[in-house]
């Protein structure tokens, strides 16, 4: 028994591909890499980028046994159908190739770490036809790690190839990506992976019902990965066969009902059903943020019903579920269903800000179901008049409309740039606010009305609600902060003391300022800041 355990392999990695035609959903990328091969037009560098479990290590992997394998004669080419029998590809496959050099990016980001990789680079491969290095999660090598790959990476000797994997494109420098030849791996299509798990469960000897891979893949969200992961789970959980009411079980999506109810009751407006629901969810033990990030995808799913009926074969939704679902879009017009996702945008980031989660929860649950009256108020208060709106049918009106006050004059023009905003701060007298704002806070990308932060965990939970409280008040304008988790940008007080210290080796450098130093040896340079 303990043999079989430690010799078990889960299904991801017992069926990883190892020829470039068992790679599913990628079809694009496939082609363009097996003409490459076959006519030995192959770049020196690659850069694949998709979200996880679509493929790009994959790739990697294979593109280092299609360059190195030599056949079972020993003889052969670079081939796109690499054998799995001759010592390269055995080599490759069990990570013990000299030449195929695999690092992880996330735990060897430094400057250091790529110049030990690429000392090696020059020195002819001892083992294989190609050097071959696979960086995977690329983008998480800092600043000066990717200047330090730059110049080895536009001119390699031609028995090296660059192979890069990544799920942040963005965050890849275009100096990188310029040299580099681009693969985007699109999501696995539902019906691609329910094809492909079909074929796995026959040959695993595992009866099972389509509609219960369906779901699978639906959850699986174009990861083949994750679907995998789902798939060994299911057989687990199963008792001869995968069946619909096992893997709704595993999944969670019973409870899906309960989310249905509780959309319907937010557009029909029956505030005691919608908040007995909200109070039910907490009660098992749901998240409010998971709360309203699952009612967010019911009013996507309505949505997508809404303008297109054909979507309902791509929805994570049971069927016995569906019906209801089109029986509630089909009374909503796009307007209404688009205010209320307004609102739920809107709540999930108050919900990542205040302290006071269940309480919130519940006004973002009213004020979804009034949102239609708040912007009639806001209407009939701007246009000088107040407004008389018949109430909507099927709507209760136990609870009085909630009326949203206008938004305050404009004391300021809007900053239009990061350091006019702490300027603005400074001069409206909230030294603390302008302190966290020009010392624990870096900036990504600042634009009126919209701010992309990365803030230091000094920084108060409050910070960001009271910022923006106060440009609404300054500016009479709205905001939105965007937190990431980007480190690489300086904060404004490092920017400030760059400047200054660029400024004072300018002045050093003066011929006229190092006469005075000569003459006066004692003497300092000081700057008004």
């Amino acid at each position: 028994m303990d043999d079989v355990q430690q010799n078990y392999l889960v299904l991801a990695r017992k069926y990883r591909p190892k020829k470039f035609s068992e790679v599913i959903g990628q079809d694009v990328l496939v082609r363009t890499l097996s003409n490459s091969i076959k006519t030995g037009r192959l770049a020196h560098a690659f850069i694949l980028t998709g979200v996880r479990g679509v493929g790009k290590t994959t790739t990697a992997r294979l593109m280092a046994r299609a360059l190195n394998c030599v056949g079972v004669d020993g003889k052969s080419g670079p081939t796109t159908e690499p054998c799995g029998e001759c010592e390269q590809c055995t080599a490759i496959s069990q990570e013990k190739h000299v030449d195929v050099i695999e690092v992880d990016a996330a735990s060897r980001t430094g400057v250091d770490d790529v110049r030990d990789l690429i000392d090696g680079v020059h020195y002819k491969p001892s083992f294989g036809r190609y050097k071959v290095y696979i960086i995977d999660e690329v983008h998480m090598l800092s600043k000066s790690a990717f200047n330090a790959l730059l110049k080895t990476l536009e001119e390699p000797p031609a028995h090296v190839k660059f192979v890069f994997a990544t799920t942040e494109i963005r965050k890849v420098p275009v100096t990188v990506l310029s040299r580099c030849q681009r693969f985007d791996l699109c999501r696995v299509e539902v019906s691609v992976m329910q094809d492909y798990f079909a074929s796995l469960l026959k040959k695993e000897v595992v009866d099972f019902q389509e509609t219960a891979l369906t779901l699978l893949c639906k959850a699986a969200d174009g990861s083949v990965r994750d679907g995998l992961s789902l798939l060994d789970q299911a057989i687990n959980g199963s008792e001869g066969e995968i069946t619909e009411e096992s893997v709704k079980d595993m999944l969670g999506l019973n409870d899906k009902s309960e989310m249905i109810d509780l959309t319907e009751a937010v557009f029909k407006g029956t505030v005691e059903k919608a908040l007995a629901g909200v109070q039910g969810l907490l009660n098992k033990g749901a998240e409010p943020l998971k709360i309203v990030q699952d009612l967010m995808e019911m009013v996507h799913a309505l949505t997508a019903l809404k303008v297109n009926p054909k979507s309902a074969e791509v929805l994570a939704i049971p069927n016995a579920e569906m019906q209801r679902c089109k029986e509630i879009s089909t009374n909503l017009s796009v307007p209404d269903i688009s205010m209320v996702w307004q609102v739920l945008i809107k709540g999930q980031q108050e919900l990542r800000q205040t302290i006071l989660a269940s309480q919130t929860l519940e006004m973002i649950i009213i004020r979804a179901m009034h949102v239609k009256a708040i912007l009639s108020a806001a209407s009939g208060a701007g246009g000088g008049g107040q407004s008389k709106s018949e109430p909507q049918k099927g709507a209760t009106t136990d609870v009085p409309p909630i009326i949203q006050t206008a938004a305050p004059k404009p004391q300021v023009a809007p900053p239009d740039n990061f350091a006019d905003m702490v300027k603005l701060f400074s001069d409206k007298r909230e030294p603390i606010l302008a302190s966290h704002l020009e010392y624990d806070v870096r900036v990504t990308k600042f634009s009126i009305g919209e701010i992309h932060l990365s803030i230091s965990k000094m920084v108060p939970t409050t910070f960001c609600r009271s910022v923006l409280e106060k440009l609404l008040e300054w500016t009479g304008q709205s905001w939105e902060i965007i937190q990431e988790s980007d480190d690489s940008a300086p904060t404004l007080a490092e920017q400030r003391q760059s400047e200054h210290q660029e400024l004072m080796h300018k002045l050093r450098q003066n011929p006229e300022i190092q006469k005075i130093m000569e003459a006066y040896p004692d003497a300092k340079i000081n700057t008004i800041q």
